[in-house]
């Protein structure tokens, strides 16, 4: 028995409760693709394809309802997209997003391909900044550091799935780094640390409070910068004279951070703006004898 792609594609959107149309399609479109292999081409023509296996009926309702509990559908199949590239994740770490590709591509665009980099990733999560820079800098030598063990270990995987050569360390930003870290200098730190406030919870989405980890989200309402001070203090000696910091920001406190760069020494500060034209980047230069 067949049926229609198309009419199977409409009935699957509709059993989507929450999301906005464009949304359901999308996922529509990457649940199919994943549960049945139904491609988009097959879809779009309204191709006739068999009838669903009681099994696989099963499992695709299952799948709608982890959607309709707002699991995110990155979560559900264990993989995302980021630059260019497809990167295991789980609950133990951020979905990469859009505004750290801006970031990524700030730092690809300000660096000489043919020149040896030295890059050091702070509070790395699944890796996706330090792997897509070894990706993209062909001549750097990646490292990331992270607090948890399971980010490592995430990381660590998409690391030897890309073969890129990136090691990972665990480290807490807070305290003193081990010489593997601190015994290096390098020309290029970057960070995209927690830095959601906590009164900025009631304007998040569901499925992110509920499943993402908030060890790598959230920040007092009282110490909002914490995670940018204590990476900024130890930048002055991990870093080349002339080397760069790069950080991804709330949008709330670019002015702010850009002053306490300014304070701690460091030059040549700009603060970029993402896609939808809110404070997001923050870069800076090193530009003294290191300390």
């Amino acid at each position: 028995m067949n049926l229609s792609a198309r009419a199977l594609f409409n009935d699957v959107v509709k059993s989507i409760n929450i999301y906005s149309l464009e949304e359901k399609k999308a996922l529509a479109f990457l649940i199919l693709e994943k549960t049945l292999l139904i491609n988009k081409n097959q879809i779009l023509t309204a191709a006739s394809i068999p009838f669903p296996s009681e099994v696989e009926i099963e499992n695709l309702n299952l799948i709608l309802g982890r959607i309709n509990a707002s699991e995110p559908i990155q979560y559900i199949f264990e993989e995302a997209d980021f630059f260019g590239k497809k990167y295991f994740v789980n609950p133990s770490v951020l979905i990469p997003r859009q505004e750290t590709e801006e970031l990524v591509w700030k730092i690809v665009n300000e660096t000489e391909t043919n020149k040896t980099v030295r890059i050091l990733d702070l509070c790395t999560g699944s890796g996706c900044i330090a792997i897509s820079l070894a990706h993209s800098l062909p001549n750097s030598i990646c490292k990331g550091i992270d607090i948890s063990n399971e980010a490592l270990a995430i990381a660590t995987k998409n690391a030897l799935n890309q073969n890129v050569s990136v090691q990972f360390f665990q480290q807490d930003v807070f305290k003193s780094f081990n010489e593997q870290i601190k015994g290096n200098k390098y020309d290029i730190l970057v960070s995209n640390p927690p830095y959601v406030t906590e009164s900025e919870k009631t304007m998040m989405h569901t499925n992110v409070l509920s499943y993402e980890p908030h060890l790598a989200l959230f920040v007092s309402n009282e110490t909002p910068l914490i995670f940018y001070e204590a990476i900024l203090k130890k930048a002055k000696s991990l870093l080349q004279k002339g080397g760069r910091l790069y950080f991804e920001i709330n949008e709330s406190f670019g002015q702010t951070l850009k002053t306490l760069m300014s304070k701690e020494g460091f030059s040549d500060i700009e603060i970029s703006k993402d896609i939808h034209g809110k404070d997001r980047i923050a870069r800076a230069t090193w530009e003294q004898d290191i300390i």
